[in-house]
């Protein structure tokens, strides 16, 4: 449990909205898990539930039902998830004499055309029945939980001025921009325990997390790095003026300064 509180990487805190006050009237709307195959293609069916456990929620803070009566709302989603997880940018599927399967990875939310990838891959198989050029330029992907984004957009507009705090599940690095207008407060995780994520909104424990990666500008930041080059993507520039950039993070005090910065952040 210390190593899943220290885990967790506290990106933004707009006016200092968290640590919550104890007993806070919290709103946490139910989120809707989207349909997929598993790893064993059996179908997981679409389900709308709460993406956090109510009785932790009501050790910390008074859970509410109705965003009017809150004074604070929760968010907690998931980065953005790939249309075809089992194939990591290639459907069998759709191959023909036109088509050689190969689709883009996106890394947002919304509808993702690569318009900015190479013409010709770096790899491809020279096996006479099989494809040398592997690009996906121009070709089109959908996230399976645009409704995550969705659902951050809509609560924004249920709650107004009112704190949220938007809590993301993270798989990999993605395009943030997305999300971060509508949040006050952004956590990032890597798959914790809700009892971590609530130490830090309560004001339990301080956050102590930094980026791993580089969290991209855009989808064009992403298609036109050096695939073995570090650091030479735009990171996301926040409305504070904060860079989510490799070892960027912050505590309740503001941006965190310490060894680890010194010891692995070359300067840039």
């Amino acid at each position: 449990m210390e190593a899943q509180k220290k885990s967790i990487i506290l990106l933004k805190n707009k006016q200092q909205v968290l640590p919550l006050s104890k007993g806070e009237k919290v709103f946490v709307p139910e989120r809707t898990y989207p349909a997929q195959t598993g790893w064993y293609l059996s179908d997981i069916p679409s389900e709308t539930k709460s993406p956090m456990n109510l009785d932790k929620i009501a050790k910390n803070f008074q859970k509410v039902e109705r965003p009017e009566d809150s004074t604070a709302t929760i968010v907690r989603i998931k980065s953005p998830e790939r249309a075809f997880v089992r194939y990591n940018g290639y459907d069998p599927n759709i191959v023909s004499k036109d088509e050689t399967g190969y689709l883009p990875i996106s890394l947002q939310y919304r509808k993702y055309t690569a318009s900015n990838a190479r013409k010709c891959s770096l790899a491809g198989d020279r096996r006479p029945e099989h494809i040398l050029n592997r690009t996906y330029r121009a070709k089109t992907i959908e996230t399976i939980n645009e409704s995550d984004l969705d659902l951050v957009i809509e609560t924004r507009k249920q709650i107004g001025a009112k704190p949220l705090i938007v809590s993301i599940n993270t798989s990999n690095p993605f395009v943030i921009r997305e999300i971060e207008p509508y949040a006050d407060a952004i956590l990032l995780d890597f798959g914790v325990d809700d009892t971590a994520i609530l130490s830090i909104l309560s004001g339990e424990f301080n956050p102590s997390g930094l980026l791993p990666f580089q969290m991209p500008q855009d989808m064009e930041q992403v298609e036109r790095q050096s695939e073995d080059t570090a650091f030479d993507m735009r990171p996301y520039q926040d409305e504070i003026g904060n860079s989510y950039d490799f070892g960027f993070g912050m505590n309740f005090a503001g941006e965190i300064r310490d060894q680890r910065n010194r010891k692995f952040i070359k300067d840039r």
